[in-house]
């Protein structure tokens, strides 16, 4: 008899006859409750109806088994893993549903605590398999009231669906390449005897390329700590913070790869990745958390490496200011906001290690602007960060799209920071040139006056767009390394429509248009001698696209070869 066929229309093999979906079963016994069942594809759902005489059988009753695929290599972690994969008893109670026994801890919780075992793996330097299976069925008792218990002989996967992973590769400074990985699955099968089961299980992998220092077996172990941490607050809350990994904190790695996956509901998008690589010349980090993506890429060779961490702290802020305030611009939720400023600031963390420092101090050879006129003075009339792009997706939603398919909300921002350096052998100058970029794009909902949240289903609301840039370029001019003029030049665009519906017809619309273009002169205040970049002078080179900073008159301004610029604020 194909058990599997029978289960798939909803029958199960009871006291040795077949039960059918809603069909009360033929019994001697009268002092127990009926069970009916329902077919799904682990196993059969069970419901007991009632407690007719002459119509009734035994309880229900789960019959469980753990299975480790390599016994002689388990570890306390393994039993910790195992223990995860626990099923609440059964409570028989008139009209309750049964279905596959499933653990009480989500997919993603069963892989709680397995990172630890990295370490330990990392110690040993040798590859490794484990695969922690519980298997599962329920059984009723037969004419005689015995209960038949779970047979794994033979026992055949018919199906298996991977659930949630946590995925590592590792690569230190060395070269020594680690691969790390927990994945949570279910599925279902039987044995000889042709009984169904249910199973669920984790798998555990390990593989390292290369002998590892007592340096790097430390940090894997710091690191697999924080992994762990960030790992058991993602697949409980969905949410992950970045700065807890601490990354910049682990010298010894110079790729890292991770992933947080999560797949039970099938939307593909309940995901986090992190890739994250730093060397002597860059960093690069691409992080996808749940649909946003945050990418940033740092020239540590450029210019700004060197500036002093007083300067770099008010460059840092400042920048972090802007970020904030394009979220709120375009009403980005707090998690979409916290990782895309998170991610930015983790770019500049801890950005050099003490031997590169005192590399750079002794070689040029990594810095491809050879300037000598780099003094104090100019140094405080750039920005105090080194080169860099940054950009962020957000996930783009689309509530109205049966209505309105061409809305949506989300929004993308890009931010750069690039620096030149050109040299005049015939006048003895050097043009130093940092142009910073800005540009948001958006869209978003909100409610109409009186309500509380946009009504798609009446269509009442009001839609926004708009559209951000803004481009600062700051040069400075020395002449035998002396500065002798200080300038910049800003222009910027604004753009935003709000349209608002009324039952589904729109009733009003608004666009707003601004613009500016500034030129300005600063190099008297950057000639003045002073140690750290006084807040004017931040104030003067760093770009400004909501003008938070902006002069109120015009100013005329002459360069270094005599020609008169005239520039203006237009608002």
């Amino acid at each position: 008899m194909d058990i599997l066929n029978n289960l798939s229309i909803g029958s199960l093999l009871v006291g040795g006859q077949l039960i059918n979906k809603d069909q009360k079963a033929v019994a001697t016994q009268a002092t127990n409750p009926v069970v009916q069942t329902n077919g799904s594809r682990y196993s059969a759902g069970i419901k007991i109806t009632s407690a007719d005489p002459g119509n009734s059988y035994g309880l229900p009753k789960l019959s469980s088994e753990t299975t480790f695929s390599n016994p002689d290599n388990t570890s306390q972690i393994s039993q910790l893993l195992a223990k995860n994969h626990a099923i609440p008893p059964i409570k028989p109670q008139l009209g309750q549903q049964y279905g596959a026994p499933v653990p009480a801890l989500n997919p993603g919780q069963r892989l709680n605590g397995g990172m630890i075992r990295l370490p330990e793996l990392a110690a040993l330097g040798e590859s490794y398999e484990q695969d922690i299976r519980q298997y599962a069925q329920l059984g009723f008792p037969d004419d005689n009231g015995q209960y038949k218990t779970l047979d794994l002989t033979g026992f055949t996967d018919k199906k298996s669906e991977d659930l949630a992973s946590i995925n590592l590769q590792l690569k230190t400074r060395d070269g020594d390449v680690i691969n790390f990985s927990l994945t949570s699955y279910k599925g279902y099968g039987s044995g000889d005897d042709e009984r169904p089961a249910s199973f669920t299980g984790t798998r555990v992998a390990f593989e390292v390329d290369g002998d590892l220092s007592p340096d790097e077996l430390k940090q894997v172990e710091a690191f697999a700590q924080k992994i762990n941490q960030a790992s058991e607050g993602y697949f409980s809350n969905g949410k992950v913070d970045i700065g807890d990994l601490e990354l910049s904190t682990f010298s010894q790695f110079s790729d890292v790869e991770l992933s947080f996956l999560n797949d039970a509901d099938g939307s593909g998008v309940k995901n986090f990745k992190l890739n994250y690589q730093d060397d002597v010349e860059s960093r690069s980090i691409d992080v996808t958390l749940n649909g946003d993506q945050a990418q940033i890429t740092i020239d540590k060779t450029s210019l700004g490496i060197g500036a002093n961490a007083q300067q770099q702290k008010q460059a840092l802020q400042e920048y972090l200011t802007l970020l904030e305030d394009s979220a709120g611009e375009v009403h980005a939720e707090q998690a979409t906001q916290n990782l895309m400023m998170d991610t930015f600031e983790l770019g500049f963390a801890q950005l050099t290690t003490e031997a590169e420092d005192a590399a750079r101090e002794h070689s040029q050879k990594n810095i491809p602007i050879e300037t000598q006129a780099l003094n104090q003075k100019v140094e405080n009339a750039l920005a105090g960060l080194p080169d860099f792009k940054f950009s962020f997706n957000s996930l783009i939603k689309r509530p109205n799209s049966d209505v309105q398919p061409n809305e949506y909300e989300g929004f993308k921002l890009n931010l750069s920071l690039k620096t030149h350096s050109y040299k005049y052998v015939e006048n003895r100058t050097e043009t130093i040139s940092q142009k910073q970029n800005f540009h948001l794009t958006g869209a978003y909902y909100t409610p109409l006056e009186g309500a509380d949240e946009p009504d798609f289903a009446n269509q009442n609301y009001r839609y926004t767009e708009l559209d951000r840039v803004s481009e600062k370029i700051t040069q400075l001019v020395t002449k035998d390394n002396q500065l002798i003029l200080a300038m910049s030049t800003e222009q910027g665009e604004f753009n935003k429509t709000t349209q608002e519906y009324h039952e589904g017809k729109l009733v009003d619309e608004d666009s707003e248009f601004s613009g500016y273009s500034q030129i300005a002169e600063f190099t008297e205040l950057a000639q003045q001698e002073n140690k750290l970049q006084t807040r004017d002078l931040l104030n003067a080179v760093m770009i400004d696209p909501y003008q938070k900073n902006k002069a109120d008159t015009s100013q005329a301004l002459e360069t270094v070869n005599g020609r008169l610029i005239r520039g203006q604020n237009e608002h």
